[in-house]
C-alpha cells in the first residue's frame, strides 16, 4: 500500500467495514477526503511541544474522521518522522502494540510515544530514542492515537 501510494505507513492499517483501509490515501479511487490541519509542534526527545497558534489548512486524501493533523517542526523525530511531515492523530483512543501515540500526562508535558505494553496499572512506552518509560495508568489524562504520518504533499493551507 506504502508503495501504491506513497504514504508511509508506520503501523498496522486500520480496516473498516468491507476490509477497506480508512486512514489512508485511495488512489484512482475518486476519494476527496481531508483531515484539518490543527498547528505545528517540535519534538526534542520523547517532548513533543505544541504550536496551536501557528499553521492551519488540511492534508487532501485522507479518510480519517475524527481526526487532526500537526506538521512537525525538526527533525527531533528521525528517523520515524522527519522535517515538514504530519502526524495525523485521532483525537483520543487506546494505543495498539507499537503503536506511535500522543501521551498527556500530570507529571510530564504531552510525549511522543510507542505503545509496548500494558502491566498491571501501568502502560510501558518507548521513545523515538528507544529510552523505555513506564507511566501510571491514573496519571495519563490523554491519549492521542497517531493513525497516519503524511508528506507535505498533500498539505494545503488555509487561504482565508
Amino acid at each position: 500500500i506504502a508503495a501504491e501510494t506513497g504514504f508511509p505507513l508506520p503501523h498496522e492499517v486500520e480496516l473498516g467495514q468491507g476490509g477497506q483501509p480508512v486512514s489512508v490515501p485511495r488512489t484512482g479511487e475518486g476519494f476527496h477526503g481531508r483531515v484539518s490541519v490543527m498547528g505545528e509542534a517540535s519534538i526534542e526527545g520523547a517532548n513533543f511541544t505544541w504550536d496551536l497558534d501557528g499553521l492551519r489548512g488540511s492534508l487532501h486524501g485522507l479518510n480519517a474522521s475524527g481526526a487532526l493533523a500537526i506538521r512537525i517542526k525538526g527533525d527531533g523525530g528521525y528517523p520515524v518522522i522527519k522535517h515538514h511531515q504530519f502526524l495525523v492523530v485521532k483525537e483520543e483512543g487506546r494505543p495498539g502494540f507499537g503503536e506511535l501515540c500522543l501521551i498527556d500526562s500530570e507529571l510530564q508535558p504531552t510525549r511522543l510515544l510507542e505503545f509496548l505494553a500494558e502491566q498491571g496499572s501501568s502502560w510501558v512506552f518507548t521513545t523515538l530514542h528507544n529510552e523505555r518509560i513506564t507511566i501510571d495508568k491514573q496519571d495519563i489524562v490523554k491519549v492521542w492515537p497517531v493513525i497516519a504520518i503524511a508528506s507535505q504533499s498533500l498539505w494545503h493551507p488555509d487561504l482565508k
